[in-house]
This record gives C-alpha cells, structure tokens and sequence, in this order.
C-alpha cells in the first residue's frame, strides 16, 4: 500500500494512500487529472479505490493514454455497462491503433449518469515529472467538480530542459533558462500557478499533488514543501506509491500515528 504525507495543523502527517484517495473521491463526482510526475498512477488508484467502494467507475481522457487492455477499455456505453455489472472500472475512449486511446466520440461523463465516478485525464506529459501547459493545455471538461494538479518530485536537482515537457513555456513560467536546475519551489510555483497546474481550473475545487515522494531527502523537506503549499491557501499532498517516503525504513506502526515536527 503507497503512503501519503498531509499536513494536520502545522505537522505533517503520514497516512495511508486509500485515506488520501477517499478525500479526493469525496470531492467530485468529475475529477480531472492535469500535470506530470505521476497523472495516470493516480488516475488508477483513483479507479482501483472507486471500485472497491463500490463505485459505478469511469474512466476516460480528453487527450490519449495507454491503452488499458481488453478487459477494461470500452468503444461505447453498453461495455462500460457491462463491465460494471462484472465488478471492474470501465475505461472509454476511441481506439487509436497504435497503443493508445483517445477522447471518446461524445461526452461520456454527460452522457452516463449510472456512473458514479467519472475519471479524466485532461492532459499530456510523455512520462516526464514536470510540465507547463501550452496553449491548447490542459482540455478539463466542462462537467468537471474537481482538478488534482500532479508533478513529480523527481524533478527537483534536474535541468529543466531534460526533465520538462513544454520546456520554452515551463522556463517562461518560471523565468528561468532551459538550463537552470530544478528546485522544490520551483514546483510549487508551477503547481499553484494559474499559468500551471491551476490553468482553467476556474471556480472548481483544486488539490495539489506532488508525487515521487521517495526521492525526498527527508521529511522536513516534505514539511516545507507542503507549508508553502499552505500558505498560498492551496491543498496538497505527498504521495509515494511505490516505495518509501524519502527513502527511509517502512513504518512499523500504523502510519497514520507518524508526525513529524520541524527539526
């Protein structure tokens, strides 16, 4: 099971990654994923964690993803029923033929009420932790209740011209050359930009979510990077989902009993 880090107060806080996900499920019936570092792992735990609460879940894309496979993906409404009659999240999009779907014929969140859940991924990141939007980006549909904003703490000690999509917008965002070295308040100014993860999200609930939290040094950076977040009156959290928060030992208590303190 990943883990996650909050902030609870002025502390922060390790809880289970299932905890995060039900806060985030409890906030839209449409939630729209944007960003990098981490988009379409969190767009299957949200799906994974939909179903197993029993959750009509799905999940589809105003962009292109990975094709899921057979067992999941849908090419129209009567398969994605019958995939929630077997128990299992239903993905819908149009087949491109070349390892990846896209955007379904027709606004499948509009047009399926039964579902309970609808997932989004409403932008592009070619497996890079760091993005800003171009122009066109991100496509959030209009149905949408709540944007989670993602990037990968990877990112964070690289030059951004090697660990960016839409280097020449990420480096005019940031003000920055191509060749400058990443820092962790770099990422919060992207995350909380309404030039960045926060483009378009309107009047629309917004959580950030800074994953790859296992390449963090340790947890007062994780403290700092989440009180930054706070102070620009944003959500947020640290997520690992695979792995250790910055690489320390598995918790051998519960881990939602871990606070850590400013050291």
């Amino acid at each position: 099971m990943g883990q996650a880090l909050i902030l609870n107060g002025d502390e922060l806080q390790r809880i289970p990654s299932d905890d995060l996900l039900d806060r985030l499920l409890s906030m839209g019936r449409v939630i729209s994923l944007v960003g990098a570092g981490g988009k379409t792992t969190l767009l299957y735990a949200l799906a994974d964690r939909g179903v197993r609460k029993a959750m009509q879940t799905l999940v589809t894309t105003s962009t292109r993803i990975l094709h899921p496979g057979a067992e999941h993906f849908c090419s129209d409404l009567p398969r994605c029923r019958d995939n929630w009659d077997r128990g299992i999240y239903a993905v819908w999009g149009t087949d491109l033929g070349n390892g990846k779907i896209g955007a379904p014929p027709v606004n499948s969140f509009e047009l399926t009420p039964e579902a309970d859940l609808v997932l989004v991924e409403a932008d592009g990141s070619r497996r890079l932790p760091c993005k800003a939007p171009a122009v066109h980006e991100p496509q959030i549909p209009a149905g949408t209740d709540l944007v989670i904003g993602v990037l990968g703490l990877s990112a964070i000690g690289q030059p951004l011209k090697e660990a960016c999509l839409r280097v020449e917008e990420t480096a005019c965002l940031l003000s920055r050359s191509p060749d400058h070295i990443l820092t962790g308040e770099d990422l919060i100014q992207l995350i909380s930009s309404p030039l960045g993860q926060m483009k378009d999200v309107g009047s629309r609930s917004y959580f950030a979510i800074l994953n790859q939290g296992d390449t963090l040094p340790d947890a007062a950076a994780a403290l700092s990077i989440l009180r930054r977040l706070a102070e620009k009156g944003i959500s947020g959290a640290i997520t690992c989902f695979e792995g250790n928060l910055f690489n320390d030992s598995p918790a051998a208590d519960d881990p939602s009993e871990q606070m850590y303190s400013e050291r």
